[in-house]
């Protein structure tokens, strides 16, 4: 099963970022706005720029406001056509601690 963590970020990576990315069988979205750093990037991480959101095919893109938590919801909808069946969200700084996992899917 595909799985996916949304995170909106106005910042260089954060620790938390890079923790996030290294999650086993999670594909993590970083959605920016248009005080993210024009050169974000990080390994293993799926960034969504504001070009890149404006370029999407989702027509909410142009309804949501910049620099508003709202953004996410790209990210959501991308992580949707790329299959993932279960969807986590977080922020940039919320750190997860040592063995830290999302709760596993109820079976």
């Amino acid at each position: 099963m595909k799985q996916a963590i949304v995170i909106t970020s106005i910042f260089p990576p954060t620790d938390a970022v890079r923790k996030f990315a290294r999650q086993k069988d999670w594909r993590l979205i970083v959605v920016g706005d248009r005080k993210t750093p024009i050169d974000w990037a990080c390994d293993s991480v799926r960034y969504l720029s504001p070009d890149d959101q404006e370029a999407s095919d989702y027509a909410i893109s142009s309804r949501l406001p910049w620099n508003h938590y709202a953004r996410k919801m790209i990210g959501y909808l991308m992580a949707a056509a790329d299959g993932a069946a279960l969807l986590a969200e977080s922020d940039d700084d919320n750190l997860p601690e040592k063995d830290w996992q999302f709760p596993a899917l109820a079976g």
